[in-house]
C-alpha cells in the first residue's frame, strides 16, 4: 500500500492537517477509518494491508489503543 505509506508520511510531517491533534489515538482512529472506507469501496486486497500496525503503535507509544 504505497498510498498509505505516503499518507502516513504526510501526517507525520504535519499531523494537524489530517487529524485533530498529534496523538497516537487520533492516528489510530484515522487509519482505521481510512482502511475501512477503502474496504467499503472494494479497493483493498484480501487480508490486513498493514498487519501488526496497531501493535506497533501501542509498543511505540507505550499505550493501549483500541483494536479494530
Amino acid at each position: 500500500m504505497k498510498e498509505l505509506s505516503t499518507l502516513l508520511q504526510k501526517i507525520k510531517d504535519n499531523p494537524v492537517i489530517y487529524i485533530d491533534k498529534p496523538s497516537i489515538t487520533c492516528l489510530s482512529c484515522f487509519v482505521v477509518g481510512y482502511l475501512s472506507q477503502l474496504s467499503n469501496l472494494g479497493l483493498t486486497p484480501e487480508g490486513d494491508p498493514i498487519e501488526g500496525f496497531n501493535e506497533w503503535m501501542q509498543e511505540r507509544a507505550k499505550t493501549d489503543v483500541a483494536k479494530s
